[in-house]
């Protein structure tokens, strides 16, 4: 008989090639953890589904992995399992929680929304940020001020609401046909500094192309810099092709930040 299990995992994504497992290559977050668990139960993950498969330097701090064992374990054995396995890896991956969960229940299918958050820092001195305050991952501009961008941020933001076809933000992949059309929420938030202002900006939506939300995050900063106008992003939707999303942002900013199931297990 399986049993369905979920662990629910943090990790900082820039050492590794990645989340989802792939052929040959024992450098993924996924890969990792479930030879971890396998050698401490002793038996092999039969199947298993997640919330989403995380590019090459992006970070989570809620990825959702169920797996089917053959194997049955109570409460204190899980907790055990928890508590063992974060011994063994990495320092950049820990598990925070394990707990058995209903067969019919997917880390994958049952997923009601998730959300990507991406921070970019407007600042002239990066010791004064990496040192003094200690901010990290986030992708770098010149300091400019917040009466010239926001009403930039305002206006492309508008345009990335509501249900639309995406398939100039993501990278097709070759015999795979996806859905692009995607109901997709967009919003951002200020945070001042004496010497510097972040802004973040948040993605929500039940499932996201590959590389979307860095392509779209590469179109504003294309747009904030002058290098494409807003003509040129309305047309970008209004008559999708992949070739036009041109820009993509770098990943180490990029955070699966939350996760909503439409039921939990």
């Amino acid at each position: 008989m399986l049993y369905n299990y979920l662990a629910i995992i943090s990790y900082i994504g820039f050492n590794y090639d990645g989340w989802q497992k792939q052929k040959g290559n024992s450098n993924t977050i996924q890969e990792i953890v479930t030879s971890s668990l396998e050698k401490l139960l002793g038996v092999s993950i039969k199947k298993s589904s997640y919330t989403g498969r995380t590019d090459k330097g992006v970070s989570a701090l809620f990825q959702h992995l169920n797996f089917f064992i053959e194997k049955k374990l109570d409460d204190r054995l899980l907790s055990e399992l928890r508590h063992e396995v974060n011994k063994i890896l990495p320092h950049d991956i820990l598990v925070l929680h394990i707990t058995r969960v209903d067969n019919t229940f997917s880390s994958r299918y049952n997923v009601k929304y998730k959300t990507y958050v991406y921070k970019m820092i407007f600042c002239n001195n990066q010791f004064l940020v990496n040192d003094v305050y200690g901010l990290h991952n986030y992708h770098s501009m010149k300091l400019i001020p917040k009466s010239e961008i926001i009403p930039k941020v305002e206006e492309f933001i508008s345009l990335f609401c509501g249900l639309k076809d995406y398939s100039s933000y993501y990278k097709p992949e070759k015999g795979v046909n996806k859905n692009t059309m995607i109901d997709l929420y967009s919003h951002y938030y200020v945070y001042d500094f004496p010497d510097f202002w972040v802004l973040t900006l948040e993605f929500k939506a039940v499932y996201f192309l590959r590389n979307m939300v860095r392509k779209i995050v590469g179109m504003l900063i294309a747009f904030l810099e002058g290098k494409v106008g807003i003509d040129y992003i309305r047309d970008s939707l209004d008559n999708p092709l992949p070739s036009k999303g041109k820009f993509i942002a770098s990943p180490e900013p990029l955070v699966l930040y939350n996760v909503k199931y439409d039921r939990w297990p």
